[in-house]
């Protein structure tokens, strides 16, 4: 239990400390002229893009409430406020947002949702985000790219360079095999096959040690994808709720871009909102696997190298990445750190360390 806490600890350390080495570079150079620009910002623009940003926590707990009304018709939406905001703590400070749905399940149990309907409305919540994801990220590919990003090259070493298309489209075959493969796991008896002879590869390669154990983890977890997926089949309502909700939540998540840019005094026409739409799915696709809490580091660094077309000058680059940042992301981190915390004292819990048995065979391997 120890070692999980402190494994938490050190995400949230890694966390700060890589932002805070990036963001110290970006702005090392600048920082009188980004203090002055924070400063004559327009802080009513502000609060109109911290409450945008709010509604994203509304989807999020209208969705989570949908689902999980099939299960507990009393659920309510203060509830799924809760786990949301739960959900994201954990969310950000784990690699790869890998500990957000574990939480979830675990807010969903003390909520009354028992865990196998909790796991299965967080695989329809799975399901849902992902494809609204790759209908967006597709959308924002084959229409946008050549009138966004084109000209978007990142330099990784002198000599080499790599197109932000390259970046971009490495995300969205991770993101569409990582659905795809959920999905032909639960249905696919083939793949048992597969996995059984990654496995002994592997095992071949001493990088396992005990390649029975693991393949019947394997396979419980297979079984149990299995029967979650055959338990929201045919519940076309709520998954067409889910991703239509999904679906506007990514409209107001990356138009903030284009609102920070207003708020520091940069003229733009409307019609750059969906400049600042295209140019965040990116950046959602090049970051989501980052294997650093929050992506952090990751985010602030290809945030300014994506956006600078947007916001014209590298100072107000910079000045909207941390803006950005602020609210999309630590502010709500803040947040879900005391929504944790009130929910450890009331359930009379400790998340940072409680592992509960009848989960690890859904979430952990």
């Amino acid at each position: 239990m120890k070692n999980k806490k402190r494994g938490n600890i050190i995400n949230i350390l890694l966390l700060f400390i890589f932002s805070f080495l990036v963001i110290f570079l970006l702005v090392k150079d600048d920082f009188s002229n980004i203090i002055t620009t924070l400063r004559d910002a327009k802080w009513v623009i502000l609060l109109l893009v911290l409450g945008l940003f709010a509604m994203t926590y509304i989807m999020d707990a209208l969705i989570l409430m949908i689902s999980a009304r099939k299960y507990k018709k009393d659920y309510s939406f203060k509830e799924g406020i809760i786990n949301a905001l739960v959900g994201n703590f954990f969310s950000a400070i784990t690699p790869s947002a890998t500990g957000g749905q574990f939480s979830q399940a675990y807010v969903f149990s003390k909520q009354g949702v028992k865990v196998e309907h909790a796991a299965s409305s967080l695989v329809l919540n799975f399901i849902c985000y992902e494809f609204g994801l790759i209908l967006f990220s597709f959308i924002s590919l084959v229409f946008g790219y050549r009138h966004y990003a084109a000209n978007l090259n990142i330099v990784i070493f002198e000599g080499l360079q790599l197109n932000i298309l390259i970046l971009s489209i490495i995300g969205f075959v991770i993101n569409f095999a990582g659905i795809f493969l959920s999905i032909l796991l639960a249905y696919s008896r083939l793949t048992n096959r597969i996995i059984d002879w990654l496995i002994r590869l592997i095992a071949k390669m001493k990088l396992i040690k005990d390649p029975i154990a693991t393949k019947k983890k394997i396979d419980r977890k297979v079984e149990l994808f299995r029967a979650e997926l055959s338990d929201i089949k045919g519940n076309w309502k709520i998954i067409l709720s889910a991703v239509g909700l999904h679906l506007v939540r990514y409209t107001v998540v990356f138009s903030i871009p284009f609102f920070c840019a207003i708020a520091l005094n940069v003229v733009l026409p409307f019609e750059a909102i969906f400049a600042s739409i295209a140019l965040s799915s990116y950046l959602t696709l090049i970051t989501a696997y980052i294997p650093i809490p929050g992506a952090s580091g990751g985010a602030e660094l290809f945030f300014g190298l994506l956006f600078g077309s947007l916001f014209l000058s590298s100072t107000n680059v910079v000045s909207g990445m941390l803006l950005w940042r602020f609210i999309t992301f630590y502010f709500t981190l803040f947040i879900g750190l005391i929504v944790t915390l009130v929910f450890n004292h009331r359930r009379r819990v400790d998340m940072l360390e409680e592992v509960p048995p009848n989960y690890l065979d859904r979430y952990e391997l």
